[in-house]
């Protein structure tokens, strides 16, 4: 009972914080096969390493696989081949070969559900030949050469890579195609080196990684796993159609602009709820894994659409398959507490704010969770915590109102849970590094917000670093240097049927030196021919 509890509320909060303008409903079954499903292209990318590069100015070492080879003589330690060989291929001597893939282009189809998706990829300037000699050694003898193709008057010549059901190349002048099978590869090379149309995106950058997802074409359960799945039947229940979004290492900053397209909001109102910046106040930041803030649109719309994806998450496993909907089960169980959600919660809320935290030797591992419910005055506030809370927690073994009557304490799960109010706010602390966050001196907002916090409708803090379990070899480096750093920042707004959110991470020309200062470096020898300064 209690990991099915655990499975809804997980599900309940994802499809929250996703909250995006009304939207009709779950989206429709994905359209059928054929067609675009997502497009991935690099543009510039000499102008992105050359910017990966310019991190390390003025650092301990001058690119990252000088800083690679100096690590790695000063310590022996091993990053494993794949990773060492990407690392090193960021160097001046390096970075105008990545022209070579300026354009280049990844397209995947749904395809046949028995076959399983189609690929085709284009490198448009192969212009000496060097990626094709490349994808050739990748043969090992392998491979086989196949009947010619003929496009647009040319015949062709097509090999495989491997065994039957490999990819397939195919070469024209420049342009190097590879395809998971012949009508795909025709396809590309057809397309006279044009890369498919981004049509959402509308940005002055001129280069990074821009991707589309055509999410109607896209179905949950084909996905390679139950997380992806999940994630994009959260984007279609929340009436997303489309997806794009551009990525792009700038100055020392990482930038993410993502565009959304929907369809039942199209004839609507554009959505008007902003967030108030003092939403993400009154707790430090010290164990913060990640800092959400929503804002809900008035009305029914908003919670039936929430429930919608909630549902549609849960059945995607198939141990959840039959379940009665979630919104029924949760009803029928705080009925028998006196409760009403219906009408004492979901009318009265005007947005939340739900933050993670993580203990500093414990990474990825969630230690509490803080949960801010925004009404709509102080009286619904007080009444929640008065009325709701206490019929609520003898659900949960019983929550004791102090002597104030605006704090509930009690336990969940072996954990501390406190319940209070301030001011039109409730706040839900789980965990005692929940309450610490709490309790301790506020952190201040970051400027990013106090900017341009009043435009959004949704807006969130991460720290990368307290959010993934392990980082490898230079893991305690990698956790220092990032520990007390500005996050990455979420900003995100509504017009109508578009959606319009950012992401961006500043400062990473200072974490990269402080990187560099935590790890023990053997600088080169100096060279005998060259005279000293």
């Amino acid at each position: 009972m209690e990991s099915q509890a655990n499975a809804i509320l997980s599900a309940m909060t994802l499809g929250l914080a996703l909250g995006m303008a009304p939207s009709q409903g779950v989206a429709q079954s994905p359209k059928p096969s054929g067609g675009e499903a997502i497009v991935i292209r690099l543009d510039r990318p000499d102008r992105q390493a050359a910017a990966v590069i310019g991190l390390f100015d003025g650092a301990r070492a001058a690119h990252p696989a000088a800083a690679l080879a100096a690590w790695k003589r000063a310590s022996g330690g091993d990053l494993g081949k794949a990773l060492e060989a990407a690392i090193a291929l960021f160097n001046p001597l390096m970075s105008p070969e990545w022209r070579a893939f300026d354009g280049a282009t990844l397209v995947i189809e749904p395809g046949d559900p028995r076959t399983g998706p189609r690929y085709r990829a284009l490198c448009p300037h192969d212009d000496d030949g060097a990626l094709a000699a490349l994808i050739m050694t990748t043969r090992l003898g392998a491979g086989a050469d196949l009947p010619e193709l003929q496009v647009g008057g040319r015949r062709l010549p097509v090999v495989s890579l491997g065994q039957t059901g490999s990819l397939l190349a195919a070469q024209d002048g420049p342009r190097l195609t590879l395809a998971s099978n012949r009508e795909s590869l025709a396809r590309m090379l057809d397309q006279a080196g044009e890369s498919p149309a981004i049509s959402l995106l509308k940005t002055p950058l001129a280069d990074g990684l821009t991707a589309a997802f055509d999410l109607e074409r896209m179905s949950p359960a084909a996905v390679p796993s139950l997380a992806l799945g999940r994630a994009l039947i959260c984007a279609q229940g929340l009436g997303l159609t489309r997806l794009e979004t551009r990525l792009a290492l700038h100055d020392d900053q990482i930038q993410a602009q993502i565009e959304g397209q929907r369809t039942a909001a199209a004839n609507e109102a554009p959505s008007r709820e902003t967030v108030d910046p003092s939403w993400i106040d009154g707790f430090s930041h010290e164990s913060m894994m990640a800092i959400i803030a929503v804002a809900i649109a008035p009305g029914g719309a908003f919670v039936d659409r929430a429930f919608g994806v909630v549902d549609r998450v849960l059945r995607l496993d198939p141990a959840y398959a039959t379940t009665a909907p979630a919104r029924t089960r949760l009803n029928l169980t705080t009925r028998t507490a006196g409760v009403n959600l219906e009408a004492d919660l979901w009318p009265r809320l005007l947005g939340f704010t739900a933050a993670v935290t993580a203990a500093p030797d414990a990474p990825g591992k969630l230690t509490g969770l803080v949960l801010i419910l925004h009404t709509n005055s102080e009286a619904s506030a007080t009444r929640l915590v008065r009325d709701v809370a206490p019929r609520l927690g003898r659900l949960a073994g019983g929550l004791t109102l102090d002597a104030k009557g605006d704090r509930l304490r009690g336990q969940a799960s072996g954990r501390p849970l406190e319940i209070d109010r301030r001011g039109r706010s409730v706040r839900i602390a789980w965990g005692a590094d929940a309450l610490a966050a709490l309790a301790a001196r506020p952190a201040e907002r970051p400027t990013t917000l106090v900017d341009q916090a009043s435009h959004v409708s949704r807006l969130a803090l991460v720290w990368p670093a307290r959010c993934i379990p392990g980082l490898g070899a230079m893991d305690a480096a990698i956790r220092k240097t990032l520990a007390d750093d500005p996050p990455v920042v979420w900003l995100g707004r509504d017009e109508g049927p578009r959606t319009h959110d950012t992401l961006v991470w500043k400062g990473l020309r200072a974490r990269t030196r402080a990187f560099l200062d935590r790890i023990p470096l053997d600088p080169p020898p100096a060279d005998p021919a060259r005279p000293h300064s």
